[in-house]
């Protein structure tokens, strides 16, 4: 399927005929005959998973994870692989990001301080290959200080799994984050029960009735919050069956978890109130305010409940 082609000097060639019956040629330069025949062998199994459309064998695959970047360019050059011109930190993680259209932008979020932590400790321009087991140790050594453990451990699963992605598209053999802690621990220091007397103290420190409907969502109903809470609709509301529906946006890609029904519970303040609210203005959220999202955050929440408990 593939020659190789002795040139002066003990330069060689590699000629062969691609799909459409062209002859391409693979120029290695100056190169023992015995490698350039090792090449030849590798560059056949390409051409063969390229016209077959198959993924290339194991044995090939480690091979060209090996590969220098002259000749993988050559290569990419005559369609035999995909080029590496995005195989550096920043451009591979701004392609990922562009690929993963999918994902919402709660999981965004979540990806957008790991990156930028990746980024700023290896910088931007740093090659995928480049980055060694010891290098992706140092990295989470450095992003410990200050941070709980799983918050350590969710940033080494976000990196570990950029980098399989990386690995799927060939462009490095191994995972240099393979290995690291990422699976989530539980933590009894943070655990408490907020009694119905908690709550109530809680609820009346609420500074607005979104505040306290919010609140008694979370803390009755169980929703989560921001996502749960923010997403419900008047639509979902079922007033003569005293129930109402949740669209559970954190397992709706599992079958049988889309949504829920929780009931309206006596605790929730002001639903009356609200209800009329909807019939006057024609709302179709719960909460509708345009800056509610940026009042609801992790932080400003636990700060109430703290300062209140």
């Amino acid at each position: 399927m593939a020659s190789v082609v002795n040139r002066p000097n003990g330069r060689r060639e590699i000629q062969y005929a691609d799909a459409n019956g062209r002859r391409q040629t693979l120029r290695l330069g100056r190169m023992p005959k015995r490698t350039a025949e090792s090449v030849k062998v590798y560059v056949e199994h390409l051409l063969t998973a390229k016209l077959s459309k198959q993924p290339i064998d194991g044995e090939t695959a480690k091979w060209v994870a090996r590969l220098d970047e002259v000749l993988t360019e050559k290569l990419a050059k005559l369609g035999l692989l995909e080029s590496r011109g995005s195989a550096t930190l920043g451009a591979f993680i701004e392609k990922y990001k562009a690929d993963r259209a999918d994902v919402k932008l709660g999981t965004r979020k979540a990806w957008q301080a790991t990156h930028k932590s990746l980024v700023e400790y290896f910088g931007s321009n740093k090659p995928l290959r480049a980055i060694t087991k010891g290098d992706a140790a140092a990295w989470r050594r450095s992003i410990v200080a200050g941070r709980a453990e799983n918050t350590v451990r969710k940033r080494t699963a976000i990196a570990k799994t950029l980098f399989n992605v990386a690995k799927d598209y060939r462009l490095i053999e191994l995972n240099p984050f393979d290995g690291l802690k990422s699976a989530m621990v539980e933590n009894p220091k943070r655990m408490y029960f907020v009694t119905a007397e908690d709550s109530r103290k809680v609820l009346e420190a609420c500074p607005n009735t979104d505040w306290k409907v919010i609140f008694a969502l979370a803390r009755y109903g169980g929703l989560r919050c921001p996502t749960e809470v923010l997403g419900l609709k008047w639509s979902d509301v079922l007033w003569d069956k005293q129930r109402f529906l949740v669209r559970c946006v954190k397992t709706e890609h599992h079958v049988g978890h889309e949504e829920r029904v929780v009931p309206i519970f006596p605790e929730l303040p002001h639903t009356s109130k609200r209800r009329s609210m909807r019939l006057q203005t024609g709302l179709s959220t719960l909460f509708a305010r345009p800056g509610i999202l940026e009042q609801l955050t992790f932080i400003r929440s636990r700060i109430l409940c703290k300062d209140v408990i």
